[in-house]
């Protein structure tokens, strides 16, 4: 579901020394996110909104952090943009 030209932004800002491009930095970026968390992490989708090729979504993240193993919970909001029916573009930000 990845475009092959997809770009992660890390931060609303945009900056481009923090961009993630093309399938292969955007799949490192996706897998460090359950890396952080010990046992499964559990992605809930709590809001969303389609505007045309524009996704926002927001999800509660719930897992075990790894070396306190402690339960950990963290909520993201991602906007998407979406071509060719791929993700194009994602931008995280804080909640």
């Amino acid at each position: 579901m990845l475009h092959t030209d997809v770009e992660w932004h890390p931060s609303p800002k945009m900056l481009d020394s923090e961009v993630f491009r093309g399938r292969e930095q955007v799949r490192h970026q996706i897998k460090a996110l359950h890396d952080r968390f010990a046992a499964e992490l559990d992605i809930t989708p709590e809001d969303g909104r389609q505007i045309g090729d524009h996704v926002l979504l927001i999800a509660l993240f719930k897992g075990e952090n790894q070396i306190t193993r402690r339960a950990v919970k963290s909520r993201e909001c991602w906007l998407i943009s979406v071509r060719d029916d791929m993700w194009a573009r994602i931008v995280v930000f804080p909640t």
